[in-house]
């Protein structure tokens, strides 16, 4: 996009110099076609002073029409000084400042011109005086002729400095300044030469030479008007091309732009359709999860309401328990301490039998050749006993289990008697060896409570010594 305007920019400002330096042409050619277009219907009448008076008139719009065109190309170079680059602005405005030096020069010299008229007006029959007028006008156009050279100088100076665009222009408009002063400078010495030659000539044949002249500035006129309407004509198809380009880019432009706009539109719908289904979708998850909160919540205070009424009933029951517990303390308290002196008494017991026991072995040592019937009868006797306070320990033991609210038989299992004593065991080994069995093992290693495994294996030892 850049480059196009760019390009077009530049398209421009070639178009404008090019229809600046035609318009400078056209205006410069017209100027000596006006100077030497003014009609020639002279009559016999006319005098000398009247003719050079006409020259002079000729000479005044010459010196205006070049002051004109060179405030046209001063306004040209000052719109022209909107160049880009910062040398091209520097050069133009010494360009600038030249030919406004050179346009001041020349609108000195048409005010020094008007003033010649002015008094021409009351003194325009004294030839002399035509004459030395005639020459101040030549050394002004000498004047404007050196500072055209002057023009021309600077721009040769200005084309080293790589000002090529304005230099070119400027050396244009000299080259046209300095054909505007030859012309003058022509017809000034045809002007004296017809002054010289009009004391011999007769008023016919100047007649004939200003026809002849009339016709030849008809025809340069004419052809003048020719290549005016043609180049108008060329500039026009110009205008018409370049307008057509720059429809044409437009339209590219336009074309592309429209599609980058329909592709963008077409995106931006998608987009909105995507974000539309993605909202439902959000939209419908978040109902979806409202009445799962809503579900989770009502079910959650239901839960809550049971919970309490639960906690409720187990609070109550936890208090009955505590109350219960308390009791069974108590009644535990109370039962250890019965239990604690059946067992002193029953280990007093035991150990006396043991003692017994040992007395009787140390007397069944002694006594061999004791009678045996005796020592049977001494041996029911002890094991009568024997029985009595086994009987006592599991009435212990079921006072225990009671307490600690178990099965006798799975704790301690069945107490069994040894076995009776026979007549190879006279001594009552097979007592003690019944005491030592696994069975009995087993028994003492039972989940008795705290405090009473010690109590029943003081009470086993106490057995075992009476025994």
């Amino acid at each position: 996009m850049d480059v196009m305007m760019t390009e077009d920019r530049e398209r421009r400002m070639a178009g404008r110099r090019e229809r600046a330096l035609m318009r400078l042409q056209f205006t410069s050619s017209n100027t000596v076609a006006d100077a030497g277009s003014q009609p020639t219907s002279c009559h016999t009448e006319k005098t000398e002073d009247e003719l050079q008076y006409k020259y002079l008139s000729d000479f005044k719009e010459i010196v205006e029409a070049s002051s004109r065109s060179l405030q046209e190309f001063r306004e040209q170079n000052d719109a022209f000084s909107s160049a880009p680059s910062e040398e091209d602005q520097v050069v133009a405005a010494d360009l600038c400042h030249l030919l406004r030096e050179a346009a001041t020069h020349l609108d000195d010299q048409s005010n020094a011109l008007k003033e010649s008229f002015s008094n021409l007006h009351s003194i325009k029959n004294h030839p002399m005086f035509l004459r030395s007028e005639l020459q101040i006008l030549t050394q002004q156009a000498t004047s404007a002729e050196r500072a055209a050279a002057q023009v021309e100088a600077t721009a040769a100076s200005l084309l080293e400095n790589k000002a090529s665009h304005f230099v070119k222009l400027l050396e244009r408009q000299a080259h046209i300044i300095n054909k505007a002063i030859t012309s003058v400078e022509r017809e000034c010495i045809a002007a004296a030469a017809a002054m010289a030659e009009q004391a011999s000539t007769t008023e016919a044949a100047l007649l004939q030479q200003l026809a002849n002249g009339h016709e030849t500035r008809r025809d340069a006129i004419a052809a003048e008007i020719e290549r005016v309407k043609l180049l108008e004509a060329v500039l026009h198809e110009e205008r018409v091309n370049k307008r057509h380009d720059q429809e044409k880019a437009l339209e590219e432009m336009r074309k592309k732009e429209h599609a980058g706009h329909e592709e963008l539109w077409h995106q931006l719908s998608s987009h909105a359709t995507e974000v539309a289904l993605e909202l439902s979708l959000a939209e419908h998850d978040l109902l979806f999860t409202a009445d799962k909160l809503g579900y989770n919540v009502r079910v959650l205070g239901e839960r809550n309401k049971e919970n309490k009424e639960v906690m409720t009933e187990l609070q109550r029951n936890l208090h009955k328990q505590k109350a219960s517990l308390a009791g069974l303390r108590s009644q535990y308290a109370d039962e250890k301490d019965s239990t604690l002196a059946a067992q002193k008494k029953l280990i007093k017991d035991a150990q006396h039998a043991n003692q017994s026991l040992v007395s009787l072995k140390g007397k069944a040592l002694h006594f061999k050749v004791a009678d045996e019937e005796e020592l049977r009868q001494l041996v029911a006797f002890k094991r009568n006993r024997l029985s009595k306070l086994l009987q006592k320990l599991k009435c212990a033991q079921e006072e225990i289990c009671y307490l600690c609210g178990s099965d006798p038989l799975g704790c301690f299992g069945e107490i069994k008697l040894p076995p009776p004593r026979s007549s190879t065991d006279p001594e009552g080994i097979q007592l003690d060896e019944a005491l030592k069995d696994a069975h009995w093992q087993e028994i003492l290693k039972k989940n008795i409570p705290q405090g009473f495994n010690q109590k029943l294996k003081r009470l086993e030892v106490a057995v075992r010594e009476d025994i």
